[in-house]
């Protein structure tokens, strides 16, 4: 029997859209029939008698007022979703498995308990909201573990984000047809944590699908000469969680650790959208590249010493295992997912998010005189992790067990 999954992905940018798209281009090679449903082809499955005109002015104005309602560095906190799609007509197209990847101003949660009951559903945990009453990241906030009262990530309406909160609670607890696919272990027990796993078909952690263009390469391809290049890459550089402003308080540090003659041979190279003020770390060059093509960040990839992936949080991002499957090394914050990529000194560098320690590790990365070595071993695990026909399994055992019941 075929296996029609319909991959629900609120756009096809960012982390959670990119892994959208891989793990639904993997499965349609591996025989499935899969599809790929976001906003930039929703047309056929929106509410007629609504303008699509309406409901994306209405979503914009709900995004920007919770953006403008969520206290930095927590990024955007989202209690309200606005329901995009018809569910008559996506329960006409007789699929055999919805896989929910990001579903923010696509579906809400009254949509989950709706669609479940016809069709088995399937999430994957690109971040916390699913655990929370709205955060896409916790920082370390516990509060998820009850009920998300006084939520610290907003400004007022915290009430709002207890609701949605009792809403999620609610689902999960009374669901027999949803099974959670989790990138990271780290997330994986954040959500047996929030007391949500007891009525789940499966909850099992499976890597997020990497691009066969960076499996296809061989061997380090790191700059292991002069002058070092530091690679950071985000969507926004200014982007508060993704760190880099700690990052840079650590170079401006760094240059306390480091021979005078060592430091004008080090470059930080920045690639995303934002902007980085000049008269800092004035004894290092940073160089802005902007926003980059998929071809172009690989080329700066295949230039660099190192990645540098500084986050606040980080569920399993795909940048590390990707410049590991390139050769290029990685340093990055000790933090959510990323210990489960990175062995500290064995396949990468792993440092405290305290810009002293992040100098210090930085310095024991540069100056490492086994880089390459060190390449070849993350790049030896990041294939095994990241291997398709496993990943391609392990998504259709859950199907599978999802379909039938068990």
């Amino acid at each position: 029997m075929t296996i029609r999954v319909a991959h629900i992905s609120t756009s096809r940018h960012g982390g959670a859209a990119v892994a959208a798209q891989q793990i639904s281009s993997l499965l349609s090679d591996s025989g499935i029939e899969s599809t790929l449903v976001s906003k930039d082809n929703l047309n056929s499955l929106q509410h007629a008698e609504i303008s699509k005109v309406s409901r994306n002015l209405l979503g914009k104005i709900v995004t920007v007022c919770q953006q403008v309602n969520t206290l930095q560095p927590f990024g955007i906190v989202t209690p309200a979703s606005i329901s995009n799609i018809d569910l008559g007509k996506l329960l006409q197209k007789e699929y055999d498995i919805i896989h929910i990847h990001n579903w923010y101003n696509i579906l809400n949660i009254g949509d989950f308990e709706r669609i479940s009951q016809d069709i088995p559903l399937v999430f994957t945990l690109h971040d916390e909201r699913l655990i929370t009453g709205g955060c896409h990241t916790t920082l370390g906030c516990e509060k998820f573990i009850n009920s998300c009262t006084s939520c610290p990530a907003i400004r007022t309406n915290k009430k709002l984000v207890f609701r949605s909160k009792l809403q999620i609670n609610d689902f999960f607890r009374q669901a027999t047809n949803v099974s959670v696919i989790s990138p990271s272990q780290w997330l994986k027990e954040q959500f047996i944590r929030a007391g949500l796993a007891a009525n789940l078909r499966s909850l099992v952690h499976i890597p997020n699908s990497i691009s066969p263009e960076y499996m296809g390469h061989s061997g380090y391809l790191g700059n292991s000469g002069t002058p070092h290049k530091l690679l950071f890459i985000s969507a926004n550089i200014n982007t508060e969680i993704k760190g880099l402003s700690i990052f840079l308080n650590a170079l401006d540090l760094l240059t306390e650790e480091l021979s005078p003659t060592l430091i004008p041979q080090i470059e930080l190279h920045l690639v995303g959208a934002g902007h980085v003020p000049g008269g800092k770390n004035s004894n290092i060059k940073i160089i802005q590249h902007g926003s980059k093509s998929k071809a172009e960040v690989r080329r700066l990839m295949s230039e660099s010493t190192l990645l540098i992936v500084p986050s606040l949080s980080e569920n399993s991002p795909n940048v590390i295992g990707e410049a590991q499957l390139m050769g290029l090394p990685v340093v990055g914050s000790s933090v959510g997912g990323i210990p489960e990529l990175i062995e500290d000194s064995v396949t990468g560098f792993l440092t405290p998010l305290e810009p002293k320690l992040m100098a210090h590790n930085l310095r024991r990365a540069i100056t490492s005189p086994i880089l390459s070595v060190i390449s070849a071993r993350a790049r030896s695990a990041a294939q095994v992790r990241y291997d398709a026909l496993s990943i391609a399994r392990a998504h259709i055992n859950v199907y599978e067990k999802a379909i039938n019941g068990v």
